[in-house]
């Protein structure tokens, strides 16, 4: 009969396994297709609303950059690009449950696009409608992206169209549900 020991080294080994399976995919090359950052939004009960404070899209048949961003962001979104400063990044922070950071990747050929939530840091580094290679890695319940490499817009846009909208307009009525 097998000792303890024994039992759990196996069952140990077969779950490192199975994780190491499950935690790293193939990685993907393509064209930075969006970003977007979301706050959770604190509500008198409950748990916190997931919104949007800032979408940039690029569309690269047409060269276009688009979206929208909250008044309380007018420094993150400038000509058509998104950063997001330490003082922000901590401002946003203090203000609200969580702050995440997402893009889309879309590959040339193709084939499935892949998306997930990014560090800050990372985030900063894309340029929309420029390229990156990014590798999915899965943490509880979301997908996040590690950025192997990046490069910016080859051309610059034909078209710049990003508006700004009232962030208490937005949100009214969000807090008190």
């Amino acid at each position: 009969m097998p000792s303890r020991r024994q039992i759990l080294g196996v069952v140990g080994t077969a779950f490192a396994s199975g994780l190491a399976g499950c935690t790293t995919f193939q990685t993907t090359s393509g064209v930075v297709e969006r970003k977007k950052i979301t706050v959770g939004v604190p509500r008198t009960s409950g748990t916190p609303v997931d919104v949007s404070v800032a979408l940039l899209t690029y569309e690269f048949d047409q060269r276009l950059v688009s979206g929208e961003h909250a008044d309380i962001l007018r420094e993150v979104v400038k000509d058509g690009s998104m950063s997001v400063s330490n003082t922000v990044h901590d401002r946003l922070t203090q203000q609200f449950a969580y702050v995440h950071y997402y893009t889309n990747i879309v590959p040339m050929d193709g084939s499935q696009p892949t998306n997930g939530f990014l560090p800050r840091t990372a985030f900063n580094t894309l340029s929309i409608g420029g390229t990156a290679v990014v590798e999915p890695t899965m943490k509880p319940f979301d997908s996040y992206l590690r950025l192997n490499k990046t490069s910016p817009l080859d051309q610059p846009p034909r078209e710049v169209r990003v508006s700004q909208y009232s962030w208490e307009d937005r949100i009214d009525g969000i807090i008190w549900r």
